[in-house]
């Protein structure tokens, strides 16, 4: 009796020792990036009263967080850029506010509103933590 006792306990420590280590949470995929499709306009110089140069392809999206970078494609002729989130827009008619350079690259500006998919390319960094002394 005494040794199927220990016979059933070394078969247990075995079959314990056979499992799958659990994963490390950093180790698991990241979901797949985001992709919409929606309306989209232009802004010029300033947008929520600060100025911005229009020599650059920035956005303001109401479904990604700042610092997002973002492929932006024209549904219409397939052209595409990739700009990057700076601002929030609450525009329940338009998922993404595009600079006049970001918008000129792929429609031209007398549009106003065009159909686009958006495809979040890089994820913004979390927060860094600096030491404090």
């Amino acid at each position: 009796m005494k040794q199927v006792g220990i016979m059933l306990i070394i078969v247990f420590l075995i079959i314990a020792s056979c499992q799958a280590p659990e994963k490390n949470p950093s180790d698991m995929e990241s979901p797949p990036p985001q992709k919409i499709i929606t309306v989209a306009s232009w802004y010029d110089y300033e947008i929520n009263g600060r100025p911005w140069s229009i020599e650059h392809a920035t956005c303001a999206s109401r479904d990604f967080p700042r610092r997002t970078i973002l492929i932006v494609t024209n549904i219409a002729n397939g052209k595409n850029i990739t700009c990057r989130v700076n601002d929030y827009i609450e525009h329940p008619e338009r998922g993404i506010d595009l600079s006049s350079y970001a918008f000129s690259r792929i429609a031209n500006l007398e549009k106003g509103l065009i159909m686009v998919k958006i495809e979040e390319a890089i994820k913004p960094a979390s927060r860094r933590k600096y030491a404090t002394i």
